[in-house]
Parts: structure tokens; C-alpha cells; sequence
């Protein structure tokens, strides 16, 4: 069973073709990049409830960050406190600053996304050349 999200978690809710991250602030709130009708690509970042993050989702999975990836974890106190100084920030681009960067760089300092650093448009073919979409 997945653990329950604590003050500082980075988390995240899948999407159909992506995942979407922020970082769990406490009392059913969390800190993301989203606009104003919840969505995911663009916007600035915003504190909300949960349920506007999870946008129907089910569930959502706490994000265990290996301290052996990066220079340090930062305490969830000073996680949230990076977050709230983000509050208002519009500069969300997919590539180089979307919800991912963003969560991960509060609680380590380095903005990194899997979800880019995995991409590759050209692999859009099965291994047996079937067409993924």
C-alpha cells in the first residue's frame, strides 16, 4: 500500500501519456505548477488542494528521492519553504522547467526530470515496429 504523503513529499499522479509532480505542503495542500482550470502545461505555480492536483486521479505515489542521486535532501520544512518562495512563478516550459523540475529542485536543489531525461521522440515504434499511439 502506498505510504500517505508527508509535510515536504515530493509527489506525483499519473497522467495518461505523463506524470504530474509538486510537492506536498500539508493539511491536504500542495505546491505545483498549474493553471487555473488545473491544468498541467503551463500556468504558474500555485498552492491548491490535493483533490484539484489529483483532477480525478485515484491516487497519487510519494516520490523516494535516493540521497546517493544528488548533492542533498533538503528537510521537508526547508522542501515547503523553497515551494512557497516559488509561489507565482509562470516560468513553466516542458523541456527545461515543468512540474517535475520544479518539485525535485525544492527538495534537493537540482532540477531534474526523469519524464525529459527518459524522452525520446523518436521512438514513437514498439520493438516489433508497431506504432505506440
Amino acid at each position: 500500500m502506498p505510504r500517505q504523503a508527508q509535510l515536504g513529499d515530493v509527489i506525483k499522479v499519473n497522467r495518461t501519456l505523463y506524470a504530474h509532480y509538486g510537492v506536498y505542503v500539508g493539511n491536504g495542500r500542495v505546491i505545483h505548477y498549474t493553471d487555473e482550470g488545473g491544468g498541467d502545461f503551463k500556468g504558474k505555480v500555485q498552492e491548491t488542494s490535493l483533490a484539484t492536483f489529483l483532477d480525478g486521479a485515484d491516487g497519487y505515489f510519494v516520490c523516494e528521492l535516493d540521497p546517493d542521486d544528488y548533492e542533498q535532501i533538503y528537510s521537508p520544512e526547508d522542501t515547503v519553504k523553497r515551494a512557497r518562495e516559488k509561489l507565482g512563478e509562470e516560468d513553466y516550459n516542458f523541456f527545461t522547467h515543468n512540474c517535475e523540475h520544479f518539485a525535485v529542485w525544492c527538495k534537493t536543489g537540482e532540477a531534474r526530470s526523469s519524464q525529459v531525461e527518459d524522452y525520446d521522440p523518436v521512438k514513437i515504434f514498439d520493438d516489433d515496429d508497431s506504432f505506440i499511439f
